[in-house]
């Protein structure tokens, strides 16, 4: 006899299939085509969201951090490191030495901040690669948009409950008949029609 197995088709993503048959199954319903569901919905187009708003920020930063000046006149230098939200980090020289910070908009000014100051306003500008908006928007949006599928999942939830709970009802209104006292209130009332009868 089969039973169920996950497997890799190549895209990371698990699927379900017969063991030993190997048979791919498309599931249409239960808790297991629930869970893949919301995998590839809504928990996939919020990772690429913060994939893509980590991407913005990697290059928006870098770009304005690459033409200034560590304060050994070093310039051309990467903030972060990564390309996606599971791998974005600052680079590991900028934490274990602060003097490597490009943060001076020309050579031999210690203590210019031109470039600092153009990565804090950059929290203030719209970007093209988030639709225009800045990064605090489209996070939001992000978070916006999860939101609204977790109350559009949970009011499905509740639906189903009432219909569940309704349905229930109808059966034990249906279950509430004893046939033994049916059978003995049809038996009585054929007596007292045998009575009057006579």
């Amino acid at each position: 006899q089969d039973t169920l197995a996950t497997y890799d088709p190549g895209s990371g993503q698990l699927q379900v299939r017969t063991a030993p048959g190997g048979v791919a199954l498309d599931l249409t319903g239960g808790s297991i085509a629930g869970t893949m569901g919301v995998r590839d919905g809504a928990l996939q187009d919020l990772r690429s969201g913060l994939d893509n708003t980590a991407q913005q920020l990697i290059l928006e930063v870098n770009q304005a951090y690459q033409g200034g000046y560590d304060l050994n006149n070093n310039t051309g230098g990467a903030f972060f490191t990564g390309t996606t939200a599971g791998d974005i980090a600052v680079q590991a020289n900028l934490a274990q030495d602060p003097s490597l910070l490009q943060a001076a908009g020309q050579p031999n000014t210690p203590g210019d901040n031109q470039v600092a100051l153009a990565l804090a306003q950059l929290g203030n500008q719209a970007v093209g690669g988030l639709n225009n908006q800045t990064f605090a928007q489209g996070y939001n949006g992000l978070l916006g948009s999860l939101g609204s599928s977790l109350s559009t999942v949970n009011s499905q939830i509740s639906d189903q409950q009432s219909v569940q709970n309704m349905l229930q009802t109808q059966r034990d209104s249906v279950h509430g008949v004893s046939l033994d006292e049916e059978m003995t209130s049809l038996l009585s009332f054929r007596s007292e029609e045998r009575r009057d009868g006579k």
